[in-house]
Protein backbone atom coordinates (compact mmCIF):
# COMPACT_ATOMS: atom_id res chain seq x y z
CA UNK A 1 0.00 0.00 0.00
CA UNK A 2 2.83 2.54 0.99
CA UNK A 3 5.66 3.53 -1.18
CA UNK A 4 7.19 5.37 0.92
CA UNK A 5 7.76 6.19 4.82
CA UNK A 6 6.38 9.57 4.69
CA UNK A 7 2.82 7.86 3.25
CA UNK A 8 2.42 5.36 6.11
CA UNK A 9 3.57 8.45 8.38
CA UNK A 10 0.75 10.32 7.37
CA UNK A 11 -1.67 7.77 6.69
CA UNK A 12 -1.21 6.75 10.15
CA UNK A 13 -1.41 10.12 11.60
CA UNK A 14 -5.15 10.61 9.46
CA UNK A 15 -6.16 6.66 10.70
CA UNK A 16 -5.70 7.54 14.06
CA UNK A 17 -7.46 10.74 14.89
CA UNK A 18 -10.86 10.68 15.89
CA UNK A 19 -11.76 13.67 13.83
CA UNK A 20 -10.45 15.04 10.71
CA UNK A 21 -6.90 16.88 10.93
CA UNK A 22 -5.34 19.61 8.81
CA UNK A 23 -2.17 19.51 6.99
CA UNK A 24 -0.78 21.93 9.61
CA UNK A 25 -2.40 19.57 12.70
CA UNK A 26 -0.41 16.59 10.55
CA UNK A 27 2.97 18.46 10.53
CA UNK A 28 2.86 19.34 14.03
CA UNK A 29 1.93 16.18 15.30
CA UNK A 30 4.90 14.97 13.09
CA UNK A 31 6.92 17.14 14.76
CA UNK A 32 6.31 16.25 18.15
CA UNK A 33 7.70 12.84 16.68
CA UNK A 34 10.95 14.13 15.71
CA UNK A 35 9.63 13.53 12.18
CA UNK A 36 10.68 16.85 10.73
CA UNK A 37 8.91 16.79 7.26
CA UNK A 38 8.31 20.50 5.02
CA UNK A 39 5.03 21.51 4.51
CA UNK A 40 5.21 21.16 0.67
CA UNK A 41 5.76 17.59 1.58
CA UNK A 42 3.11 16.54 3.71
CA UNK A 43 0.63 18.45 0.99
CA UNK A 44 2.17 16.14 -2.19
CA UNK A 45 1.91 13.27 0.53
CA UNK A 46 -1.93 13.89 0.96
CA UNK A 47 -2.65 14.53 -2.14
CA UNK A 48 -0.83 11.39 -3.14
CA UNK A 49 -3.46 9.41 -0.51
CA UNK A 50 -6.14 11.05 -1.56
CA UNK A 51 -5.10 9.95 -5.27
CA UNK A 52 -5.05 5.89 -3.77
CA UNK A 53 -8.61 6.80 -2.82
CA UNK A 54 -7.11 6.12 1.07
CA UNK A 55 -8.37 9.31 2.87
CA UNK A 56 -11.21 11.88 2.01
CA UNK A 57 -10.64 15.61 1.58
CA UNK A 58 -13.16 17.71 4.20
CA UNK A 59 -13.49 21.40 3.30
CA UNK A 60 -15.02 23.53 6.28
CA UNK A 61 -16.93 26.94 5.67
CA UNK A 62 -13.55 28.70 7.11
CA UNK A 63 -11.60 27.70 4.46
CA UNK A 64 -9.37 25.26 5.90
CA UNK A 65 -9.24 21.06 4.57
CA UNK A 66 -9.16 18.92 6.81
CA UNK A 67 -8.49 15.22 5.66
CA UNK A 68 -9.58 12.05 7.42
CA UNK A 69 -9.43 8.00 6.61
CA UNK A 70 -12.45 6.39 4.69
CA UNK A 71 -13.41 3.62 6.65
CA UNK A 72 -17.05 4.36 7.39
CA UNK A 73 -20.02 6.73 6.87
CA UNK A 74 -20.45 9.36 9.18
CA UNK A 75 -21.00 13.03 9.39
CA UNK A 76 -19.17 15.67 10.08
CA UNK A 77 -20.30 19.16 12.42
CA UNK A 78 -18.59 21.96 12.20
CA UNK A 79 -18.88 24.86 14.64
CA UNK A 80 -19.14 28.32 13.06
CA UNK A 81 -17.36 30.01 16.16
CA UNK A 82 -13.98 28.27 16.57
CA UNK A 83 -14.48 26.83 13.21
CA UNK A 84 -13.23 23.41 14.83
CA UNK A 85 -14.62 20.00 12.51
CA UNK A 86 -15.86 16.79 14.51
CA UNK A 87 -16.96 13.21 13.18
CA UNK A 88 -20.58 12.24 14.60
CA UNK A 89 -20.06 8.21 14.71
CA UNK A 90 -23.73 6.66 15.27
CA UNK A 91 -24.56 3.34 14.45
CA UNK A 92 -28.33 4.45 13.60
CA UNK A 93 -27.02 7.04 11.53
CA UNK A 94 -24.59 4.96 9.10
CA UNK A 95 -27.69 2.65 8.78
CA UNK A 96 -29.46 5.92 7.21
CA UNK A 97 -26.69 7.10 5.13
CA UNK A 98 -26.24 3.19 3.78
CA UNK A 99 -30.17 3.33 2.86
CA UNK A 100 -29.52 6.73 1.23
CA UNK A 101 -26.81 5.87 -0.45
CA UNK A 102 -28.60 2.72 -1.90
CA UNK A 103 -31.63 4.21 -3.14
CA UNK A 104 -29.50 6.75 -4.92
CA UNK A 105 -27.67 3.77 -6.56
CA UNK A 106 -31.11 2.48 -7.48
CA UNK A 107 -32.02 5.66 -9.58
CA UNK A 108 -28.62 4.67 -11.80
CA UNK A 109 -25.54 7.05 -10.05
CA UNK A 110 -22.40 5.80 -9.05
CA UNK A 111 -21.73 7.60 -5.50
CA UNK A 112 -17.88 8.32 -5.68
CA UNK A 113 -18.21 10.90 -2.44
CA UNK A 114 -20.47 11.46 -0.19
CA UNK A 115 -20.00 14.71 2.21
CA UNK A 116 -22.64 15.35 5.08
CA UNK A 117 -22.03 18.40 7.15
CA UNK A 118 -23.71 20.31 9.71
CA UNK A 119 -22.84 23.83 10.59
CA UNK A 120 -23.51 25.25 13.82
CA UNK A 121 -21.92 25.98 17.50
CA UNK A 122 -20.49 23.90 19.59
CA UNK A 123 -21.11 22.87 23.41
CA UNK A 124 -17.43 24.89 24.02
CA UNK A 125 -18.71 28.17 22.15
CA UNK A 126 -22.51 27.93 23.07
Amino acid sequence: MYKTKTKELVYNIIKESENPVSALEILKLLKSKNKDLHKTTIYRTLDKLLDMELINKVSSISGVVFYESLDEHHIHVECITCNTVACVNDQEIEKKLYEIESLIKLRGFKVEQEDFNFQGVCKSCN
